[in-house]
């Protein structure tokens, strides 16, 4: 094989060269074909041997490297470890090997790998939307665990969700995620499990170093070491350090940090004993919808002002933010915030993992966890879409009058120097955006007691798990919102609206330092609860081929919280109009107390037909407890009820795991917080509604020989919201006339396909694979106006080992395809943006190329 010089293959990934970079993939998928097709022209006798050596080799092929492997042992979602193909239920295991191949940008772009689950990674490297079998709820009935319990009870916290306490790196070992299936059994407010399993030391030493660079300014190392420290000592240690400057322009460096984990096992002569560790320090950049086109005329693209692909409206400007609010007694404070520290979360776990084998047959496992979570999130929300300049300035100027006496005009200047702004510089347009301040402190203890054991009875096997759960968590927060006035472009200066008298002299603003209202939103509370949760299961095995399986999960939750009260005045500034509708905390709290519970259910049953085919059916109900705060007045529970039937099938070169499922989700809740366009003030409103979703899922993967592989992962629902009303006041509802819409930002059809090709060069083994990944039309709105076109992409991978060492190439994107993940959830999350074709949204990621090194030792 011809090696390529560097400056080719810097030329080749140029974006302009992407037909090149598409044309390596496909020659070297070519070349490998004919270099394995190349020894058939061998007598009749070589040619059964070497067909019967490529079977097994296929069939290994399969079993090691196939993204969907049915031979693989899991824990996910059990009492005790059972392989893939007993299961009955869909699930999907990963190795960290298969992980380092499909090279995730981030945890929502690994878990939307697989099928039934739709996820958008466009947010950035945390806080990403993942919908399970089209439960419309961003994320929060789909549990995020390590090791088998959670980093914190409540997967939706105060602006962050456990995703984000989950960092894969090195020292994941697998991740397991169970659709539907036992899920509510096993774990709190699941409708699914996605488990990442993490490496334990063993008797041989082992580790690696990867060294990540990538065109985006990424520059990532992560490590991990894992062996035998002493007799019955045992240590698994890891983690990465990483800085991003970002798939888009934020102005700064969007991704910064690492974490560090440590696992210590102590072996007993009955079981083992592990102690966890684990620090992460990691700030990352919230990517926010942008404008498109002028909203006055929307054949007009805004392209010139802001780069569709890579622009945002984020600003280093705002590096140094003065956020003025009211303290707790509604008094003025002042308080400086940095933009660029984006998401900062400072997450500290401590574990301990019991597992025991008694002598009469029952087996004990304990896992308990204490955690805190420390984060301060700094980030400007897309308001509404740009306006004109001087309509805004017309629509603010009775008011500035009223205010300013011997008010004569109304003129832009820029924020930091005072000089005049032109609009049309910006074809006319100025635009608001939010800056969203907040501290949150998290705390919680976990134990997840479990026991299990196979009986006996009546010539029949039942496997039993008796559980007990219990939790304790807390949290508070603190938030402030402010909103500014930017020009219309890529990272805009900040400016103000200023009033002048008849001789030029400044007489008051409608705005101030840029700020269009200060206290946009205030609000402080904490919030504790704790939890009870017994649970019991049994695999019945009737006969050889018929398995019966059921469980109950009952869980008690009490609640207890405050709020601070709020208010709407001014926070003393007569020269502004910006403090003249702030909203300031009162220092009167009001309390808030709940105790309820929930019981969760499953049964199914799984019929092996062979020991190559097998159908399972399962139906479930699992419920959404309330979030923490919530009290009698504002208690909601929606309940996820899955029914699920499907067929296995484990041959030799082929295997297939189907899934047709039916879900209905009720209530439905949704609160939409927009922002006012002429005061920038925050408004909120609810609904609630349900939802079902028929659809069928299908995982597999085909070996047909030891040089080719091909996966495939689709689902297609078909999603529809129906009785959706606004909750207004004392209670009374709206009606919203959505029936048979489908649910916003929820395709009916996606998935993904991927070949791979293996061949050797001499003492190099090389791996090139293509994902082909297509996401259906959705909409924006619930009330399906603004629609979000289907859109696909195509990803590249080329991997080459030898020996110790491996070398990868991703390219993610290769085609820089443009696609819109979401329009603006700020104003069009019931409506639409008025127009078919959205104006403003979250775009998907340009075409990105990373370089990935590691050294195995």
């Amino acid at each position: 094989m011809i090696a390529m010089p560097a400056w080719a293959v810097a030329r080749l990934l140029h974006p302009a060269r992407a037909p090149l970079a598409s044309a390596l993939a496909l020659a070297l998928c070519c070349q490998a074909a004919s270099a394995q097709q190349a020894p058939i022209a061998q007598d009749e006798t070589q040619t059964d041997v070497a067909g019967a050596t490529a079977a097994t080799d296929a069939r290994a092929r399969r079993g090691e490297d196939g993204i969907f492997s049915l031979d693989r042992m899991i824990v996910t979602g059990a009492g005790q470890a059972q392989s893939q193909f007993e299961a009955s239920y869909a699930i999907t295991s990963m190795t960290a090997e298969q992980i380092d191949k499909l090279a995730p940008l981030n945890l929502a772009s690994l878990i939307g790998s697989m099928p039934g689950i739709y996820a958008e990674s466009t947010g950035g490297e945390v806080q990403n939307v993942y919908r399970i079998r089209g439960i419309p709820d961003e994320g929060s009935f789909a549990v995020i665990q390590e090791d088998g319990i959670s980093p914190y009870p409540d997967n939706n916290g105060y602006f962050y969700k456990t995703e984000g306490l989950v960092r894969p790196d090195l020292m994941t070992e697998s991740v397991e995620t169970v659709r539907g299936g036992p899920s509510p059994i096993f774990a709190s407010n699941a409708a699914a499990i996605v488990n990442f399993v993490t490496r334990q030391g063993g008797e041989t030493p082992e580790g690696a170093v990867r060294t990540t660079v990538g065109d985006t300014g990424l520059y990532r190392l992560d490590g991990y070491w894992s062996g035998k420290l002493a007799q019955d000592w045992y240590l698994a240690a890891g983690g990465f350090v990483r800085r991003n400057d970002g798939y888009r322009d934020v102005d700064f460096p969007a991704d910064e940090g690492g974490q560090f984990r440590v696992n210590l096992m102590h072996t007993l002569d009955a079981g083992k004993l592990t102690f966890s560790f684990k620090h992460l320090d990691d700030r990352n950049a919230f990517y926010m919808p942008i404008p498109l086109y002028d909203p006055r005329d929307t054949s007009r693209s805004l392209d010139h002002l802001i780069d569709r692909f890579t622009g945002t409206l984020s600003t280093s400007a705002l590096e140094r933010a003065e956020i003025i609010s009211s303290d707790a007694n509604g008094r003025p404070q002042r308080e400086l915030r940095d933009l660029s520290d984006g998401r900062h979360m400072k997450f500290n776990h401590v574990g301990a993992n019991l597992d025991l084998a008694f002598d009469n047959g029952w087996n004990l496992s304990n896992k308990f966890v204490i955690n805190r979570l420390d984060m301060t999130f700094d980030a400007l929300y897309s308001s509404n879409a740009p306006q004109d300049a001087t309509a805004y300035a017309n629509s603010r100027r009775a008011a500035a009058a009223a205010a300013f006496p011997g008010l004569a005009s109304l003129r832009y200047v820029y924020t930091a120097t005072g000089a005049a702004f032109d609009p049309a510089s910006t074809d006319g347009l100025v635009i608001q955006g939010q800056y969203r301040a907040m501290n949150v402190r998290a705390d919680s203890v976990a134990d997840d007691l479990r026991m299990t054991r196979g009986f006996d009875w009546g010539g029949d096997t039942h496997d039993i798990t008796l559980g007990l759960y219990t939790a304790y968590y807390a949290r508070a927060y603190d938030s402030r919102y402010q909103s500014y006035l930017f020009e219309m472009r890529q990272n805009p200066r900040m400016i103000d609206l200023l009033g002048y008298d008849a001789a030029g002299n400044v007489v008051g603003g409608v705005t101030k330092d840029g700020v269009v209202i200060y206290g946009a939103d205030r609000s402080q509370g904490k919030a504790y609860t704790s939890m009870l949760a017994p649970y019991i299961a049994d695999t019945w095995q009737v006969t050889d081929a018929l398995r019966l399986e059921g469980g109950v999960r009952h869980e008690r939750y009490r609640y207890r919280a405050w709020a601070a009260n709020r208010a709407t005045g001014n926070l003393g500034m007569a020269d502004t109009l910006a403090d003249d509708a702030a909203r300031l905390l009162t220092g009167a709290r009001t309390p808030s107390a709940l105790d309820v519970g929930v019981t969760n259910w499953t049964a199914g049953f799984n019929y092996d037909l062979s020991d190559k085919v097998g159908v399972y059916g399962r139906v479930s109900r699992a419920h959404r407890a309330p979030s923490e705060g919530a009290n009698a007045g504002n208690v909601n529970i929606p309940t996820a009820e899955q029914f699920e039937l499907g067929s296995k099938l484990n041959l030799d070169t082929l295997d297939v795991f189907a899934t047709a499922f039916y879900t209905k989700y009720d209530p439905y809740n949704i609160g939409t917080s927009a922002v006012n366009p002429v005061t920038g003030a925050a408004e909120s409103k609810d609904y609630r509604g349900s939802v079902t979703n028929p659809g069928i899922e299908l995982a597999a993967v085909w070996t047909p020989n030891d040089w080719f592989r091909f996966d495939a992962n689709v689902t297609y629902n078909r999603t529809e919201v129906s009785d959706l009303t606004e909750v207004v006041d004392n209670g009374a509802v709206a009606i919203v006339d959505v029936e048979g819409n489908m649910p916003n930002r929820q395709p009916r059809l996606y998935g993904n396909l991927s070949p791979t090709v293996f061949f050797s060069t001499g003492a190099l083994d090389w791996e090139t694979s293509l994902r082909y990944a297509y996401v259906g039309k959705r909409y924006a709105d619930l009330e399906n106006t603004t629609e979000l076109a289907a859109y696909d992409t195509l990803a590249a991978n080329i991997l080459v080992r030898s020996g110790a060492w491996d070398v990868q190439l991703a390219v993610d994107n290769l085609t820089n395809t443009f696609a819109l993940t979401e329009g603006n959830p700020r104003t069009d999350t019931i409506s639409g943006q008025g127009t078919r074709e959205p104006i403003y949204g979250r775009p998907i990621y340009e075409r990105n190329t990373r370089l990935v090194v590691t050294y195995h030792f």
